[in-house]
């Protein structure tokens, strides 16, 4: 019989889309601190399948180093780099090349790993912070200690989703609402100000936020529920898609469109998926990461070719960008010396989609700094 927690999943992660899932967790990209998940530091330059377990469901924000998926049955699986206080939340420093459950929980329904620290929420709405503060408060708990296992913040439980990026947090509530917490050094808090917080506040009044999005450093975006998108921190290369190249330290609008669905963010650039299944790119593209057969550097959005058969996104923080469309095929672009175009290539980097293999049952992509995690 069908996994009722998966299909549900499945269902909220399509979007409209018609794919399904078969459960199994793929990888490629560097591996040397075991990121890659198949129990060795290899680094490959095409997926290959983690374990042979079909029952992964919910991939999150990868971090640098490390990952964390959450399977069909609610359990939290984390593999990677363990140090800077245990980002993994494994109760210690270890780090583990293939994937090992973070405590007994079966309830985890979202979370971010980011270089330094990880955030989890529970269905019953609960927020959970673990890993190093770095004196900056990302872990949102009013202090800077370290936690190697996760922590609830506060007792609220309101939360809904969460992203992180190397020394900062968001998360969105499930009255709409949006918070940040800390560093704020180029205005990443949102808050109209460049203060650091080690505890969670709301950014502006607003009710209507969908989703927030972080990767790397000083850059962040956000999606409302009437389909705009907004962006704020650094801007130096056009990455808050508003013509400008200045930072901003409160959300400015992406364009002014309304039919926005999902976005990722990488370093210093950001793609977007509209309603209609178009994809679109701003900021730096040094590497080709715009997907526009240029690299040439856009501070508006610019549509990639003229598909209407986008699904799912992920930027990585190396200038890599993996896409999966509603067909369940696979694509990529940008920088190949990593490996993470998945090709079997390391040398020549892409300025346009190029699919990756044959295979149409891939389904959602998350990227570290320099690795992919693929789920079918």
């Amino acid at each position: 019989m069908p996994n009722t927690r998966r299909m549900m999943m499945a269902a909220a992660g399509a979007s409209g889309g018609e794919a399904t899932l078969d459960g199994t967790l793929w990888s490629w990209g560097v591996g040397t601190h075991g990121q890659l998940g198949h129990s060795n530091t290899t680094s490959l330059s095409s997926p290959v399948q983690i374990g042979s377990a079909s029952d992964w469901a919910i991939l999150t924000n990868s971090s640098r180093r490390g990952n964390g998926v959450i399977k069909s049955d609610g359990t939290l699986w984390v593999w990677g780099q363990n140090s800077y206080g245990g980002i993994l939340g494994t109760s210690n420093t270890t780090g583990y090349s293939s994937p090992v459950k973070v405590g007994a929980r079966t309830d985890w329904v979202s979370s971010a790993n980011a270089a330094y620290h990880s955030l989890n929420v529970t269905s019953a709405g609960k927020l959970y912070s673990n890993g190093n503060n770095y004196a900056k408060g990302a872990l949102g708990h009013n202090n800077n200690t370290t936690h190697n296992s996760p922590v609830q913040v506060g007792s609220l439980t309101d939360w809904a989703m969460v992203a992180a990026e190397q020394y900062s947090s968001a998360a969105v509530k499930s009255d709409g609402t949006l918070w940040t917490w800390g560093e704020s050094a180029a205005g990443e808090g949102g808050r109209g100000n460049t203060t650091s917080i080690s505890s969670p506040v709301k950014v502006g009044a607003e009710t209507n936020w969908a989703a927030v999005y972080m990767k790397r450093v000083g850059d962040i975006g956000a999606r409302k529920t009437d389909g705009t998108l907004w962006s704020w921190g650094e801007g130096s290369f056009g990455q808050h898609g508003n013509s400008a190249t200045s930072d901003v330290s409160s959300p400015v609008q992406v364009g002014s469109d309304s039919d926005w669905l999902k976005m990722a963010v990488g370093k210093d650039f950001k793609i977007g998926i509209k309603t209609d299944y178009s994809m679109w790119s701003w900021g730096l593209n040094n590497n080709g990461q715009l997907g526009d057969n240029s690299e040439t550097n856009r501070s508006s959005p610019v549509r990639i070719g003229a598909s209407t058969d986008w699904f799912n996104v992920a930027a990585n923080a190396e200038n890599t960008v993996v896409a999966v469309a509603k067909n369940g095929t696979l694509w990529s672009w940008g920088r190949a010396s990593d490996g993470c175009l998945g090709n079997g290539n390391t040398s020549t980097n892409l300025s346009i989609p190029v699919q990756v293999g044959s295979d149409s049952d891939w389904y959602d992509v998350s990227a570290g700094q320099a690795h992919i995690i693929a789920l079918k």
